[in-house]
């Protein structure tokens, strides 16, 4: 298989945000799902960009907690910042 059709491939193969998100939040059931989902991870960079969006998302979220409160404002910005992105992956071709 050609470099091009396999990334083509990889498009179409995706995994469902909602399982991604259970991967990031570590609510994944089973280890072989776990292992599953990592060896996705290794070839479609359409999955592995949402689960770093998500990754950083929550890493923001701790932060502001830790700081003891939220900055509305920064919280709004870094939400629109992974809103967009998310949409600009959900848009790739297929």
């Amino acid at each position: 298989m050609t470099r091009k059709a396999f990334r083509r491939l990889a498009h179409i193969l995706h995994i469902p945000h909602e399982r991604l998100d259970a991967y990031v939040l570590g609510s994944i059931g089973s280890e072989s799902d776990v292992a599953e989902i990592e060896e996705h991870l290794l070839w479609c960079e359409h999955c592995l960009d949402y689960v770093e969006e998500m990754e950083q998302f929550i890493k923001s979220l701790k932060v502001g907690t830790k700081r003891g409160g939220f900055d509305v404002e920064m919280m709004a910005e870094e939400f629109r910042t992974w809103r967009t992105r998310m949409n600009e992956v959900k848009d790739l071709p297929k």
